[in-house]
């Protein structure tokens, strides 16, 4: 370790994984130093698998997927070079494969974990929950259990803390449901701890999780803060399956005064329910059956309309409600009785935007189902599986409606985006391609007919609308020319110049009419021009404004009017400047 990072080990007090957070930004090979070294501590040498670093930054999103433990310093390295401009995430849990970089993964793609982790925001970061505790007390909370944590990160939001395992936990079909369990009933433990402390903690219990890698920065607010390791490099405790087992029921064994009835409660039956699908699948019922205490009207209420709609579901309602300091069971079975009668069950969508969007951030059903409630239902059998099939491909592609509410798949291969319409030759081609490609045949033409009705069903209510642009659009302040070339690219036209790039921020539809434009070139004359038409010196610049507002997104345009004395003249100065 160089002599910066041990005198900021050695200036820490009193709890010894703990060091204080730098309040300058540090370089960029310090930072590398930092991410590969935690990549070392939780992965070693030789766990297999890819480790996936996330970027994001607004709704610009992408996953990079890297080789264990052959590729894990060009991880670190990568992870570095984006947090110049992105929050930089990584997957905890090492996937079986790698990751399309418009894939988050699924908690079906883990084959391996270090160990169990929590999330606890605090009152200095950027939360909308209020009930957090500070860096300091969330420092003493750690302290306080009885197993202290390997390592602790400091995520410029909060504390990111990990039990690690003595030796990396490889998953299979055997091991899964058990493994989940365990990180379910371990976070639970410790949000019921924090509970008595009156805080409100994450549940970030899913194995593909994903937390921000040390060494980066936490761009969420302006004020732009690192992300920093705080661990002791000597004595850095480990634990055995059974030690984290035996801590995970210790912290379950504090009691409480109410005990709502949660997902382990449900399972005791041994039957599985509806209302259980919905908690397993779904973060934010979750979240409200958890904290019913000190739950919002609106969680409550949207809790509500989809739990009431199950199985036994009206008396669920009652027995999660009961927490709350002031239930009364008339004014909640009216409440109840308003949510089955009068609305239908709370949409993701909602919840998202209104509600609860945290929650659904890592959600493994997102653009799979409309609602919680889909979680409970048993699924039809489908007799036409391809139909079935090609729905889920679909789900590859990025759905947008323009603003005359025309259906665009913008299509992401060869690193472009393509966009066409759903109802195109086009999109059909790329459907039954992916079918193709993924199960060795092709779908019979009614499952395709079929399968694209509903994917326009579906997309048509939730896809966002967005300007589609036909050969020239504008994306603050810039004009792009789309240069109809298979590898899609545009000219980027700012008041500083302009360039040729690869997707631009503007979406672009190509009509069969579309063709392909010469690749400008610098150190061009205007001038040269005008040896190929007829035009005076002061009807020059007016031509030069017609050619150039034609390459305007919207108008108004002016009106070129061509003076011949036969039809031949008249058309060539058209198609001339046509090309």
């Amino acid at each position: 370790m160089d002599k910066k990072k041990k005198d900021c080990v050695r200036a820490v007090p009193p709890n010894p994984y703990i060091v204080s957070i730098p309040q300058k930004e540090e370089s960029l090979q310090s930072g590398i130093e930092m991410a590969r070294e935690f990549f070392q501590t939780l992965y070693g040498h030789n766990a297999q698998g890819h480790l996936t670093i996330w970027s994001k930054r607004g709704e610009k999103k992408m996953t990079h997927s890297y080789q264990l433990p052959e590729q894990l310093e060009v991880a670190a390295r990568q992870a570095l070079k984006l947090s110049v401009h992105y929050d930089v995430y990584y997957g905890v849990g090492v996937r079986k494969r790698a990751m399309k970089h418009w894939e988050r993964g699924k908690s079906s793609d883990v084959m391996g974990i270090p160990g169990v982790w929590v999330d606890i925001d605090c009152k200095e970061g950027c939360h909308k929950k209020t009930r957090l505790p500070t860096v300091q007390e969330a420092e003493d909370f750690l302290a306080d259990l009885i197993h202290p944590p390997s390592l602790v990160v400091a995520s410029g939001g909060g504390l990111h803390a990990y039990w690690l395992f003595d030796e990396f936990l490889y998953l299979n079909d055997n091991n899964r449901a058990d493994i989940q369990g365990l990180l379910d009933e371990f976070q639970a433990g410790v949000n019921k701890k924090a509970k008595t402390s009156n805080w409100e903690l994450d549940n970030v219990s899913d194995l593909a999780r994903v937390l921000r890698v040390p060494g980066t920065f936490n761009r969420k607010s302006e004020e732009v803060k690192p992300v920093i390791i705080r661990a002791s490099e000597a004595d850095m405790r480990r634990y055995s399956m059974d030690e984290i087992r035996e801590f995970a029921k210790t912290l379950n064994s504090i009691s409480d005064n109410i005990k709502p009835k949660t997902m382990k409660a449900l399972r005791s039956s041994g039957k599985s329910t509806a209302a259980e699908e919905i908690l397993k699948g779904c973060a934010f019922i979750r979240h409200c059956i958890d904290n019913a205490a000190s739950l919002s009207e609106p969680e409550w209420y949207a809790m509500v309309t989809v739990i009431a709609r199950v199985d036994n579901g009206q008396k669920l309602c009652h027995e999660y409600s009961q927490a709350y300091p002031e239930y009364l069971f008339a004014e909640t079975e009216q409440k109840i009785q308003h949510a089955l009668q009068d609305t239908g069950p709370m949409n993701c969508a909602t919840i998202t935007e209104k509600i609860g969007g945290e929650y659904c951030e890592q959600c493994d059903h997102q653009g799979d189902i409309k609602s919680p409630i889909q979680l409970g239902k048993t699924p039809k059998r489908n007799k036409d599986n391809q139909t079935e099939r090609l729905i889920s491909l679909s789900g590859e592609a990025e759905y947008i409606k323009s603003e005359d509410n025309e259906l665009y798949a913008v299509l992401s291969s060869r690193g472009v985006n393509e966009v066409y319409p759903i109802a195109s030759q086009k999109y059909t081609e790329w459907l039954v391609w992916r079918f193709t490609k993924e199960y060795d045949h092709c779908p019979r033409s009614q499952s395709i007919k079929d399968a694209i009705r509903s994917i326009k069903a579906n997309q048509g209510f939730s896809a966002p609308t967005k300007p589609v642009f036909l050969r020239s659009g504008e994306c603050n302040g810039n004009i792009y020319i789309d240069l109809g070339d298979p590898e899609w690219h545009a000219v980027e036209v700012t008041a500083d110049g302009w360039n040729i790039i690869q997707n631009p921020p503007v979406h672009f539809r190509r009509s069969p009419r579309t063709r392909s434009l010469p690749i400008p070139i610098r150190g061009g004359d205007i001038n040269e021009l005008k040896k190929l038409v007829t035009v005076s010196e002061k009807e020059w610049p007016l031509f030069l404004a017609f050619l150039v507002t034609a390459m305007y997104p919207t108008g108004p345009y002016p009106v070129l009017i061509c003076r011949a004395l036969t039809a031949v003249q008249k058309a060539l100065m058209p198609g001339l400047l046509k090309t």
